[in-house]
């Protein structure tokens, strides 16, 4: 099948609308981000976070349940031009690699997006096979329990994710 010119003018108008939006998106994020950064919000953040917890571990799996349900709502752009700039600080206080919490933000986001209530990847499946809600909830279940299990790895054995940029001599 070939592309006609109408097709071209069509498809770039699309792909403009598209990238304009995904711009205003980011642009809100970015500003909000460095709103917070300006207002040393992530400073009383991190104060308040290490009077209550003391455990790097526990810290982890408060960040990664709280990820895991940003995700369901955010696209993973926008949560992570928030959430960095507010994380940042905790991360160097309980000596957490920005690397690893990078990874942890994307894996939890992917999670988040194949989760209701809003998965934006059920309602994509879902349509592509003209199955409700329900039923791919249902189907990828067993799939959501597996990206658990690796998300705890990935957690809990940071070197797993870090031998890779260490042995490239990213890091050391």
């Amino acid at each position: 099948k070939s592309i006609g010119l109408k097709d071209v003018k069509r498809i770039t108008v699309n792909s403009a609308v598209t990238s304009a939006t995904l711009l205003i998106i980011v642009a809100g994020a970015s500003c909000f981000g460095r709103y917070l950064t300006l207002e040393n919000i992530p400073n009383k953040i991190t104060e308040v976070v290490m009077a209550g917890i003391q455990s790097p571990w526990v810290f982890l799996l408060a960040v990664n349940l709280l990820l895991l349900v940003v995700g369901m709502f955010m696209d993973v752009i926008s949560a992570t031009l928030i959430i960095g700039p507010v994380f940042l600080p905790m991360l160097m206080a309980y000596g957490i690699d920005p690397i690893h919490f990078g990874l942890l933000i994307t894996v939890n986001m992917a999670i988040g997006y194949c989760t209701p209530p809003v998965g934006v990847s059920l309602y994509i499946t879902g349509a592509m096979v003209n199955k409700d809600l329900v039923w791919v909830s249902k189907a990828v279940l067993p799939f959501i329990l597996i990206q658990m299990v690796v998300l705890a790895l990935i957690t809990y054995v940071p070197e797993i994710t870090l031998w890779l940029p260490r042995s490239l001599g990213f890091m050391q």
